[in-house]
């Protein structure tokens, strides 16, 4: 029994189509090595895209601790000038 022959196929599907385009059949091994080619490469730039997101992060870390460091500092004298201007008023006022 020949398949193609037998087989009530329509008009357009002919031995030497398949023929033909049998040999356009998808290459899974070359498709699966092209996949695994392509997510390791968006996995490595995603990892280089977190590294520098982390180095960002850890900038304005430091950047908020020296803010908050100056913040302190400043409102350390703020309080030692008001105690010392409240301690002259009130030598002033009792001499």
């Amino acid at each position: 029994m020949n398949f193609i022959v037998d087989h009530p196929f329509p008009s357009y599907f002919s031995l030497s189509h398949f023929v033909q385009h049998g040999l356009h059949s998808a290459d899974f091994k070359g498709e699966a090595i092209t996949f695994k080619a392509t997510t390791a490469g968006i996995l490595a730039t995603l990892g280089h895209c977190l590294d520098l997101m982390t180095q960002r992060e850890e900038a304005w870390r430091r950047r908020l601790d020296r803010e908050q460091a100056a913040r302190r500092v400043a409102e350390e004298k703020a309080r030692h000038a008001v105690s010392l201007i409240t301690q002259s008023i009130l030598l002033v006022c009792i001499y």
